[in-house]
């Protein structure tokens, strides 16, 4: 991800907007094909907003019964939260 002192106007204010919105209002626009780095910021974003950001950064899954549940759980949100921003083709 970028650092602060290269994110651009446009990123910071949809980032500003997505950090001050309650979990439930996250908003992250549609991947597009001139997008896309805005959209990553903000998918990262919201899954560390959300506690998931791990899940795209390890495919490891525990082996623990009671941790795989809620490991699939966690999963299940983090791919609905990218999928949500994903364009039917």
């Amino acid at each position: 991800m970028s650092s602060a002192s290269d994110t651009t106007p446009a990123v910071a204010t949809a980032m500003s907007k997505l950090i001050a919105a309650k979990p439930a209002d996250l908003r992250v626009p549609v991947l597009t094909v001139n997008n896309y780095r805005i959209w990553s910021e903000l998918v990262i974003t919201a899954l560390d907003g959300r506690g998931v950001g791990d899940y795209i950064k390890s495919n490891k899954k525990p082996t623990d019964t009671s941790e795989l549940q809620i490991w699939r759980q966690n999963n299940a949100i983090a791919v609905r939260i990218i999928k949500g921003t994903l364009l039917e083709s």
